[in-house]
């Protein structure tokens, strides 16, 4: 496949391409800080004040590129060559096909994190409208237990996402796997063994409006490699949250967070889930903010994130960035109102 233009979708941009930037897939969704939305509303705006010519701008034929792109759309400038290479060297190729009916679904590309799988997949076969959604009625990742011995209880997260249309007319959708890893050394590890299925392809999906374009399952089982990770250990941090008290009052109280560790795709940490009183601490993950600030003043923020109980009382949390980052570009974490200086 040659070079493709990612946001052909956005010729016209109407509600509906508003509402789709502003919707988050995610099982556990961390909000974003406002900036971040509006600069990628603004994008989206600037991209349709420019023209259409604009939009046939090049994203290339693989989840790499794809990162690239985008992060050029919503940051408005050029990814740095480091930053670039680090996304090159979590990724790989995949390229594997199944047909049902007249809808082709192609497993393309992966970027593979500490706790996070992002899938890039390509549909063609119908004529595509530019102005509705796509997707499936079931879609989910499974990983083989015999491969995952690192992954915490094996509990993971899977969804998502319909971004529009490449200048060829095939949807373009992106799929998260998000789980908690073992904190271990930092060693060569094998690869995932992983399966992805999806069941029954649709114009707009789970609406009044929805229409059947294929019955059946696309299933596909591979490998995917796991490349080492850079890791910033950083020191401990208190951070607010928050009990209840006997009358189910929220009481804000401090929580300090442990075993803070930075990779290039995610921040994990834990804390010891009550106090000396004996009451649960909570961090309310819902209002909870989490991002990465670049030496170009950039904002990374995390899409989501899972919480583990361990058995000795800790509360283990893992989150994942929107964006894989170059851990020498970053000159801050900041978690809620609390900065955590990068030496």
């Amino acid at each position: 496949m040659d070079s493709k233009a990612l946001y052909a979708s956005f010729s016209e941009v109407d509600d509906d391409i508003l509402e789709r930037s502003e919707r988050a897939s995610f099982s556990s969704i961390i909000s974003y800080r406002r900036r971040f939305l509006v600069v990628l509303i603004a994008a989206i705006l600037a991209l349709f004040l420019m023209g259409a010519g604009l939009m046939a701008s090049k994203y290339g034929d693989s989840i790499q590129n794809w990162f690239t792109y985008y992060w050029k759309e919503i940051t408005g400038q050029d990814i740095s060559d480091p930053h670039a290479s680090v996304i090159d060297r979590l990724s790989q190729k995949i390229d594997l096909n199944q047909k049902i009916e007249d809808v082709t679904v192609t497993v393309d590309s992966a970027t593979v994190g500490d706790g996070s799988i992002v899938i890039l997949l390509r549909v063609e076969g119908p004529a595509f409208s530019k102005k509705d959604e796509y997707g499936f009625d079931e879609a989910q990742i499974k990983l083989a237990p015999e491969t995952a011995e690192d992954i915490l209880g094996l509990f993971y997260t899977t969804s998502y996402s319909f971004w529009g249309l490449d200048a060829d007319g095939a949807a373009l959708f992106l799929f998260y796997c998000d789980y908690s890893v073992k904190d271990e050394p930092q060693t060569e590890k094998p690869p995932y063994t992983l399966t992805l299925s999806m069941t029954n392809f649709s114009q707009n999906p789970k609406t009044d409006n929805r229409t059947l374009l294929a019955e059946g399952e696309w299933h596909f089982t591979f490998s995917i490699d796991r490349n080492k990770m850079d890791i910033r250990r950083l020191p401990d941090t208190q951070v607010m949250g928050l009990y209840y008290s006997e009358d189910n009052e929220a009481i804000e109280t401090p929580i300090v967070l442990t075993n803070i560790k930075l990779s290039n795709t995610g921040l994990a940490f834990q804390f010891y889930r009550y106090d000396s009183q004996g009451r649960a601490l909570l961090l309310d993950t819902s209002a909870l903010n989490l991002w990465i600030v670049l030496n170009t003043g950039q904002e990374i923020g995390a899409r989501g994130g899972s919480e583990n109980i361990l058995t000795d009382g800790i509360s283990y949390h893992n989150y994942t960035w929107e964006f894989p980052a170059n851990l020498d570009e970053v000159v801050e974490v900041k978690i809620g109102e609390v900065a955590i200086p990068i030496e």
